[in-house]
């Protein structure tokens, strides 16, 4: 603690220069055509469908990713590894997604595709670990809006598919794997269901008569998703956070059909997408919540940050594990970073409250003995980018932002 203390000044002083060199405080909105989905874990490569598999990254923007030459001509890119080099998505022969469809990944910087494995029925890939080594997602009879007889499964090392304990006569689907793989959110009908391993760990965890987890920080500590939490009420976005218990997200006066597609590596920064839930009905936008600001429309932040005025983002589809690049229908926006000393507002929670001071030091010494995954703030590049562990870089950049404020 003391070798911490003294050293303050003296490492800050080396290392703040570099958190304001990149830039990275200046935001970017890029308005492009496609159902974007997912990001790397510094946002530079975003991954999704315009109809074909597409990939955007920010050196050199959108292009198509290769299929093989069996008339598989549909299909979408739906995850990507944290470090950008494995992409997973599904490869069909009729935009129904019905007949033909084929779990594949893109590896490697020259995008090579591979298929993976499937099993009895046709498969389906929803997420990828973070270090690009487990696969989750489902097999079923026939692909549609319904799920009927959905198995959940998983590919390890992108070669062997296995499934996933679900109690006998139920339908399951696993939706995203934590950054090892180790962990893994989904769905056991009709409840939102965590596997470790491939041990259904625990369900009905957020909320009945139905919920559905669709994302995880990278150690599983928050799961966000959706719950219906009265038969008769509307979807509505809801998180689970280890030890404290499911919360149902405050909506938007007007906009209470919600649910919630995507959370930062640390579970700060939660998005999703919003609507009316009466008539009459509007088109799907994009939200994005945190513990400090609440729930506020993307559209909203977007014109904020940017100066420019944004009059409606569609819905947003994920977010970076850096929790600064949100992407989904037609859009990838990358936010304003937050001040890299702030990381706590005193309540030890993770919410961070736009000022640094003293409950910054407690909160970041305690989480840093701790290795707890709220303190992953940098891989030792200086721009704020997670790696999955806990180490002299983090502190390094924590001292960094304690000495430069907000």
């Amino acid at each position: 603690m003391l070798v911490v203390r003294t050293s303050v000044s003296i490492v800050a002083l080396c290392v703040a220069p570099d958190v304001h060199a990149q830039g990275f405080r200046d935001p970017m909105l890029a308005r492009e055509v496609g159902v974007w989905q997912a990001a790397s874990a510094d946002g530079s490569v975003v991954v999704g469908r315009s109809p074909s598999p597409r990939v955007w990254t920010s050196e050199s923007g959108p292009r198509r990713l290769a299929t093989p030459s069996n008339a598989l001509t549909y299909g979408e890119a739906v995850d990507v590894s944290w470090d950008g080099s494995v992409i997973v998505g599904n490869l069909y022969t009729h935009p129904s997604w019905v007949t033909g469809l084929q779990p594949v990944a893109w590896i490697g910087t020259d995008r090579t595709v591979v298929s993976l494995p499937q099993g009895s029925m046709p498969s389906a890939v929803r997420g990828i670990s973070g270090n690009g080594r487990v696969a989750a997602g489902f097999m079923s009879p026939a692909f549609g809006t319904t799920p009927t007889s959905r198995t959940a499964v998983v590919w390890t090392s992108l070669s062997e598919m296995r499934v996933l304990e679900a109690p006998p006569g139920t339908n399951s689907e696993a939706q995203a794997p934590t950054f090892d793989g180790s962990s893994i959110v989904g769905r056991v009908f009709p409840f939102a269901s965590t596997w470790l391993g491939s041990a259904l760990a625990v369900q009905q965890d957020l909320a009945k008569p139905q919920s559905c987890y669709l994302s995880a920080s990278s150690d599983g500590r928050v799961k966000v998703g959706w719950a219906v939490p009265v038969p008769t009420s509307p979807y509505r976005a809801a998180i689970s956070v280890m030890g404290e218990g499911p919360i149902v997200l405050p909506a938007i006066p007007g906009r209470e059909h919600m649910q919630a597609t995507g959370v930062s590596a640390d579970g700060r920064v939660v998005v999703g997408y919003h609507r009316r839930a009466l008539p009459p009905f509007d088109a799907d936008q994009a939200f994005i919540w945190d513990a400090h600001h609440g729930t506020r429309d993307l559209a909203s932040v977007a014109t904020e940050q940017t100066g420019k005025l944004v009059p409606r983002l569609g819905a947003a589809m994920g977010i970076s594990p850096d929790g600064r690049t949100v992407v989904g229908v037609d859009f990838v926006f990358r936010l304003q970073a937050p001040c890299a000393g702030d990381i706590d507002d005193g309540s030890l929670t993770g919410a961070r409250d736009e000022a640094v001071n003293s409950d910054d030091v407690i909160a970041f010494l305690k989480w840093f003995e701790e290795g707890s995954r709220l303190v992953d703030l940098d891989d030792g590049s200086s721009r704020g980018v997670p790696d999955a562990m806990v180490d002299i870089h983090d502190l390094l950049y924590f001292l960094a932002g304690y000495e430069v404020g907000c």
